[in-house]
């Protein structure tokens, strides 16, 4: 039975499963202050700061009618020691083809399951989840995704392309995750020796009244209702499951008054021209969300400029990388220092929606004839998150 009308949803093992006798549960509590000291040594192996929950427990304030992002917790003997957050999405056919199409596909009403483990806190909840002192964390994956395919008919988790797969799983390439490694880059000098014309456009947006702002904690309310206006009125090229509550997690994430969000925004003539969001955890700078204000005639290279500046941040903290998510154009793919293949993982419970999958994949949007460009597009850094 798929359970779709409750918040909170124990899922147990049965004895006739190989693996432990762990109980999980789906809800939308945030993570407490006792329950995140469990995972503490994972964040340091991780390279992550306290910060993440901050972000992950206002995107758990967040929903739409037809997706919400819930916290999976994973118990053992009555202990907590494992914990991801997902989405549940119920409108997802726009992801997938075009109407009528995808008006169809949504007609069900059949809720999935979204899990994107690359990175951390991309689009405010990618997250390769977390488990206590002496547990797998691939064990505990497994489990989750055997878990959520009792809960739901099907599912899908988004993961560097190097992580460990698991029986079931019908694999599509990903766009590639963009990273900006600083190992080795003694100052901005170096990083801008990599591109003839970078200076150029650097100049050139400042000599068009352009100025760089760089804000930690809470941006200022007019910023914050001009980039949501930006948002609202965004062109979408590569739509998400959760498209429908990303205004929401933008809103929630410009908010939060933490030293630990960083907004670098770009004024054009003192006028809104876009900016991106990022958490400086741990020993790097994690990409969440950005716009930019197309009504503007032109944001005179904007999107170089913030680029630029959150490098020049990193160095001044002492940062070793920028993990900058997924790269749907030339601009950031030009930018980037390497980039890290990812695939679509998508599990269903019955064997015929299984078998079903990859002929509906492989004729969508997310075809690896549409997704291409954006794949395996270079030099690939070394992998801390699988």
């Amino acid at each position: 039975m798929i359970v779709t009308s409750v918040d909170h949803t124990t899922l147990s093992s049965s004895p006739s499963d190989s693996f432990p006798a762990w109980k999980f549960r789906l809800g939308r509590e945030p993570a407490t202050a006792q329950e995140q000291t469990r995972f503490t040594a994972d964040l340091a192996r991780l390279d992550l700061g306290e910060g993440i929950w901050n972000v992950f427990n206002a995107t758990l304030q967040t929903r739409t009618k037809h997706s919400r992002p819930l916290a999976l917790r994973a118990y053992h003997n009555g202990s907590l020691i494992g914990l991801a957050l997902i989405y549940e999405c119920r409108k997802t056919g726009e992801c997938f083809f075009d109407p009528p199409v995808s008006t169809m596909m949504d007609m069900p009403g059949i809720p999935m399951f979204v899990w994107l483990r690359y990175g951390t806190t991309v689009d405010h909840f990618t997250n390769p989840g977390f488990v206590a002192e002496g547990i797998d964390r691939q064990l505990f994956i497994e489990q989750s995704i055997a878990r959520l395919l009792r809960h739901y008919l099907y599912g899908t988790v988004v993961e560097y392309r190097a992580s460990a797969a698991f029986d079931g799983a019908v694999k599509l390439p990903f766009v590639d995750s963009g990273v900006i490694d600083l190992d080795g880059m003694a100052s901005i000098d170096s990083y801008l020796a990599r591109a003839k014309n970078l200076a150029r456009k650097l100049k050139k947006f400042r000599n068009k009244g352009g100025e760089i702002r760089v804000i930690q904690g809470a941006m200022p309310p007019e910023l914050i209702a001009a980039a949501l206006e930006a948002f609202d009125t965004l062109t979408i090229g590569v739509r998400t499951p959760f498209q429908d509550n990303y205004l929401n997690m933008a809103k929630a994430g410009l908010s939060q008054e933490s030293t630990d969000k960083v907004h670098i925004v770009a004024l054009l003539n003192g006028r809104y021209a876009g900016h991106q969001s990022f958490l400086h955890s741990g020993d790097g700078l994690h990409c969440q969300a950005g716009v930019f204000d197309r009504r503007h005639k032109s944001t005179y290279h904007a999107y170089e400029n913030i680029i630029v500046s959150s490098v020049e941040y990193a160095l001044e903290h002492n940062l070793q990388r920028i993990d900058w998510g997924p790269v749907i154009n030339e601009t950031k793919a030009k930018m980037m220092t390497g980039f890290i293949p990812c695939e679509n993982r998508t599990y269903a419970r019955y064997r015929p929606v299984a078998a079903a999958l990859p002929l509906i994949l492989k004729r969508s949007k997310l075809s690896p004839e549409t997704l291409e460009p954006w794949c395996n597009l270079g030099k690939q850094p070394p992998l801390k998150f699988v």
